[in-house]
């Protein structure tokens, strides 16, 4: 049991130094923290095209500490929220697939069964 708990711990460290690589690919600046152009560079490498007023607005609503820019924390929540939508998207997608699954096919007729 404790050389499992050491592994997700190893496992865990790995995850949380390559998300701060990528953390530190997008602080352009290197101040530790993404400022409003770099949060824009960021979403748009995600392929969410996004307003200036959008990037603000999205900004401000995971900045928690009020700062007017996100660090490596903020960044964290950022792309747990990334992951919930994407993880709901395929759950809907799974919801749909199976839906589809299970009402049968049946052929439609127009003419009349009873002569």
């Amino acid at each position: 049991m404790k050389s499992d708990l050491r592994s997700v711990i190893m496992d865990l460290d790995k995850v949380l130094r390559s998300t701060y690589k990528i953390f530190r690919k997008f602080d352009e600046d290197r101040s530790g923290t993404l400022e409003h152009n770099e949060v824009l560079t960021l979403l748009k490498a995600c392929n969410i095209e996004v307003s200036e007023q959008e990037c603000t607005e999205c900004l401000k609503g995971i900045d928690s500490n009020g700062d007017g820019v996100w660090d490596f924390t903020e960044f964290m929540t950022f792309l747990g929220m990334i992951y919930s939508v994407k993880l709901s998207g395929a759950a809907q997608k799974e919801e749909n697939d199976t839906k589809k699954a299970q009402k049968p096919d049946v052929p439609k007729r127009k003419e009349s069964l009873v002569p």
